[in-house]
């Protein structure tokens, strides 16, 4: 500026010089368009310009001696200037981040930068106080090394002062330099002046801003103005406004993610269980984590017992441990007493309020083990205050109680409250799904036993073995501690003990007890399910054998036969769906009983049918001698297993004439007496057309056909059979085969063995006009021929594959030693082959020409 004063004073002298002396020369120069030059046209006067040259004079000295305040002044302009564009830049900078950041930490950081440059600061400090005295509280800083940092934290812990107070007004000190060997935070951050302005929220100060300058020597402020005051209060208001909707989204952020996590967890366990326990346990957990009580406890109600069942529980200051108790599992700590008592609805809650109805309690109360009216010694770590909540089903009705205990009683506060009852709802909602689901798996468990039990009884015919599966499917499905059948004779009027399993009254007269006979007395009269409970006995003997009893009658085809008891050693209640599970389970006994009755009937006939068959069978079988002529002979019959019926197997050796016998192999269908009747006719039918036709095998078949096709001779099925004649001189064979397998022989000089070619005809007894035919061989010294029936051929283990004549081919080619020797080991090997199980009986013929034979 002054340059410009002196530049302006100069120019001006120079103007004075160039001016004419008079208008008219001025005129004149003017008229003639042209300047002349100032040595021939201009004169100057010095007494003209002598004024203006003073006036000049003193204005140059004027600038010079007022430049340097002109200067200052300019510089505050310009200072004040820029400050005020920097307050606006923060303000701006601070309502942009209100509308566009969320993060608290980074509102903070953002907000103390700001709020230092805004007044041209050095450093700046921000702390939020927090409402929790365990949370550490929140803070930035703007210039301020690490390390200066964590000096003055370890200064406020170690209590020797704090930067930072909770002030209700802006406070202005300076000086501070003077007092650094007394405040050792001041001295840290060479602090030479502050000032410090709340942050308020609704008339609550939430936080401390501080902003401050160092000792500088090239730092001519001296401190903080009124307008630096009304600025930091102005972005401190606006800090505030920030803070507050950080601190709310992240309490709606926190919730959402409890909330969230409490529904995945839950929902996790309820897909991978329906355990109430376990589903309470989870709420209990998060409960205590969410709201920061110091114990949780459910209870879950009882229906039958009407009481309160412990299900879970959370303790701050232990881990709980598992107890088991005869309800389900519960989760108990040891340093809390009583926690696994159940709450007995008669002794809870004051006696003016309907039990288990807490509706009209705060759900707040100065003490949870008053409010629900407990006795002194029972369930005595609910004394302290907490929330009290009964978990209600859809229908309004009582399933639990939630009480979520504190140390000390916390102030009012409607959020906590509201999300308090959030949980509760989800308790209730978690516990009634858990309940329902526990209840639909007993009853699907119950109803497979039962349909298990069903299919086992229904299936079992040996009355002993149908008693025990009734037992076994009693304890499934009814959880009874003892049973017994009983069966009530007409005749006598007398009740005997059919069987007894588990922990059941036992006399020596094998009869009721007092208390059975009483039950029972009244199962006879009424034909229904009875009770018995040692609790509606008035001088009950502690002596009783049981303290409950459930019988049902057993009833078949509208006849009484007798009754099933059930006998529990506890009290138990015996809803109608428990007795009416039971009776289904009796009416099912009654069925096995009878059909197990009606099979060892059977069976007792047909034991004495299959031995009469047996002793038949064998009478029919002949006695054949070891050696005829050229030819060893073995014979070997065995029945089939015990559970299979004698069948129709049967061979035959008979002289026909001199040198000559008839051998004979069949198998007659049908089992039992009957077929060994047919069996019998059969043979010797046989054995009488074959003496009228010596010499034609074919032609005794046609005529066995003939007799056997005819109605009188009431056969009831047909006959395989083959038929030939052996010569005991020479071996020759000749044979007829009537639907039968041919014999295989065992070739001595090749040691093949063949199956005999035949022209096989039908079986014996399908039709009248069947045609046979007669076939030769010939034995020659060393040959083997093995007769047989289907037993052999068509053994196999079970599920495997049938032997047939191929295999038995192969066991033929292995046998050796005497006829008899022979025929046994071809038996043991086709047995072992079938596992030891050959169901059809077995007959075999084994002839051998010995003669000549090396």
């Amino acid at each position: 500026m002054l340059v410009n004063v002196l530049l302006f004073s100069v120019f001006s002298l120079f103007l004075a010089l160039m001016v004419p002396t008079s208008d008219e020369s001025v005129r004149n120069h003017f008229s003639r368009g042209t300047w002349a030059t100032p040595s021939a046209n201009i004169v100057p006067h010095a007494a003209s310009i002598a004024p203006f040259l003073v006036i000049c004079a003193l204005s140059a000295i004027l600038c010079i001696f007022t430049a340097p305040y002109l200067i200052r002044l300019y510089d505050k302009m310009q200072h004040a200037m820029t400050r005020r564009g920097n307050e606006l830049a923060s303000l701006h900078a601070i309502d942009t981040l209100i509308s566009a950041e969320l993060n608290l930490d980074v509102i903070l950081q953002v907000a103390v930068r700001e709020a230092t440059v805004s007044v041209d600061a050095e450093f700046g400090i921000l702390r939020l106080f927090e409402h929790d005295v365990d949370q550490s509280p929140r803070q930035a800083w703007f210039n301020v090394h690490i390390q200066t940092q964590d000096a003055i934290r370890q200064e406020e812990s170690s209590g020797a002062g704090a930067l930072t107070v909770d002030v209700t007004a802006t406070q202005r000190e300076l000086a501070l330099d003077d007092h650094w060997s007394k405040n050792r935070i001041a001295f840290l951050l060479q602090m030479r002046n502050k000032i410090t302005v709340p942050i308020s929220h609704k008339n609550e100060t939430i936080g401390v801003l501080v902003i401050g300058n160092r000792t500088n020597a090239l730092n001519p402020l001296s401190g903080f103005t009124e307008d630096d005051q009304v600025l930091l209060e102005s972005v401190a208001s606006t800090i505030a406004i920030a803070v507050q909707n950080s601190r709310l989204f992240e309490e709606t952020e926190r919730r959402g993610e409890v909330l969230r996590s409490l529904v995945a967890r839950t929902g996790d366990a309820i897909a991978a269980s329906s355990d109430a326990p376990r589903l309470m346990q989870i709420l209990a957990d998060e409960a205590a984590r969410i709201l920061g009580t110091r114990r949780v406890a459910v209870y879950g109600f009882d229906e039958r017992s009407r009481e309160f069942i412990p299900i879970a529980f959370h303790e701050e200051a232990a881990p709980p441990c598992a107890t088991v108790r005869k309800n389900p599992p519960v989760l108990v700590n040891h340093s809390v007493n009583f926690f696994d008592q159940v709450l007995s609805v008669e002794t809870m809650l004051p006696p003016s309020q309907v039990a288990i109805d807490t509706t009209a309690l705060e759900n707040y109360v100065p003490s949870v083990h008053d409010a629900l009216g407990l006795p002194e010694q029972v369930a005595d770590f609910l004394q302290d205050p907490g929330y009290l909540f009964v978990l209600r089903a859809r229908d309004e009705s009582s399933i639990g109680l939630l009480c979520m205990v504190d140390s000390n009683a916390r102030p009012r506060n409607a959020d906590t409250t509201a999300f308090a009852r959030a949980l509760a709802s989800q308790a209730a909602v978690a516990l009634q799904n858990a309940m329902l689901s526990q209840q639909t798996q007993e009853l699907l468990t119950q109803t497979q036993a039962l349909q298990a039990a069903t299919n086992q009884i229904a299936a079992e015919l040996d009355a002993d073995r149908a008693l025990e599966e009734i037992s076994e499917s009693t304890r499934q499905v009814l959880h009874a501690d003892g049973y017994a059948l009983w069966d009530w004779d007409r005749s006598t009027e007398a009740w005997s003990r059919l069987a007894a399993f588990g922990d059941s009254p036992v006399t020596e007269e094998n009869g009721p007890t007092e208390e059975e006979l009483e039950v029972l007395s009244r199962i006879l009269e009424r034909r229904t399910a009875q009770t018995f409970s040692s609790e509606d006995v008035e001088d009950a003997s502690d002596n009783l054998a049981c303290s409950s009893m459930l019988s049902m009658p057993l009833i078949h085809a509208g006849e009484f036969t007798g009754a099933m008891t059930l006998y529990y050693s506890e009290i138990r209640t015996f809803t109608n769906e428990k007795k009416g599970l039971a009776q289904s389970l009796a009416n099912q006994t009654a069925n096995a009983l009878h059909n197990a009755r009606l099979f060892s009937e059977l069976s007792i006939a047909l034991a004495r049918q299959r031995r009469i068959a047996e002793t038949f069978q064998r009478m029919l079988l002949p006695v054949v001698a070891s050696r005829i002529g050229v030819l060893e002979i073995a014979q070997f019959y065995q029945a089939g297993s015990d559970e299979a019926m004698i069948g129709g197997d049967f061979y035959d050796l008979f002289v026909v004439g001199p040198d000559v016998m008839g051998i004979v192999m069949a198998d007659v269908t049908g089992k039992g007496l009957t077929a060994a009747v047919q069996t019998a006719m059969i043979k010797y039918t046989l054995r009488g057309f074959a003496i009228e036709s010596p010499f034609d095998p074919a032609e005794v078949l046609l005529r066995v056909n003939r007799v056997l096709c005819n109605k009188t001779s009431h056969l009831t099925g047909f006959v395989t059979l083959f038929y030939g004649l052996l010569n005991t001189a020479t071996g020759e064979c000749a044979y007829a085969v009537a639907g039968h397998e041919p014999p295989l022989v065992r070739r001595h000089k090749t040691g093949t063995v063949e199956s005999l070619e035949a022209e096989g005809g039908l079986p014996l007894g399908c039709f009248m006009d069947g045609e046979y035919a007669t076939s030769h061989t010939c034995l020659q010294p060393g040959d083997e021929m093995l007769l047989f029936t289907d037993g052999l051929s068509e053994a196999r283990p079970e599920g495997g594959a049938f032997l047939g004549v191929e295999g038995l081919a192969q066991v033929l080619k292995t046998a050796s030693g005497t006829p008899n020797e022979a025929v046994s080991q071809i038996f043991n090997e086709v047995r072992a082959y079938a596992n030891d199980e050959l169901k059809d009986d077995v007959a075999m013929l084994y002839v051998r020409h010995w003669g000549g034979a090396t």
